[in-house]
């Protein structure tokens, strides 16, 4: 039986006439192709350029101007990251918004965690500006 180039270089000997055809060798050589090109976008900068901050919801308020105010136990400082009334120069809506108020209000009164996931700007959990804006919020997870 005369192998195919694919079976001579694996050193392999197969019974099946499909696998001695040059498709054969050509799925062998896109697999992993196609892991590589997946393992380099799953590395790329933007998977490392977002940030989260968990734990137990240690403050929660909303001001005058509809800012919602929170702070996460053991992690971050009082900080701003929504309005309920508009969404202005915050990343996320006011629908959004109030929906992530009912969210840590739950979690706070039932003494559940909280998980806030940040955009790139620059800071970690522990630089965030005390009662400033951070309008890099874009997902809140919880209570878990």
């Amino acid at each position: 039986m005369k192998l195919h180039q694919c079976d001579q270089a694996l050193g392999t000997v197969r019974s099946n006439p499909q696998h001695q055809s040059a498709g054969c060798c050509q799925r062998r050589r896109v697999i992993p192709a196609f892991l590589t090109a997946a393992a380099f976008l799953a590395m790329t900068p933007s998977s490392f350029a977002n940030y989260a901050c968990s734990g137990l919801v240690s403050y929660l308020g909303i001001d005058q101007g509809g800012d919602v105010v929170v702070a996460i136990a053991n992690s971050t400082p009082v900080h701003k990251i929504c309005n309920v009334i508009t969404q202005g120069s915050y990343g996320m809506a006011a629908p959004s918004c109030k929906i992530a108020y009912a969210a840590f209000l739950t979690a706070r009164v039932a003494g559940k965690t909280m998980v806030i996931y940040y955009n790139e700007n620059g800071l970690t959990c522990g630089t965030l500006p005390n009662w400033g804006q951070v309008p890099a919020v874009y997902f809140v997870q919880g209570p878990d």
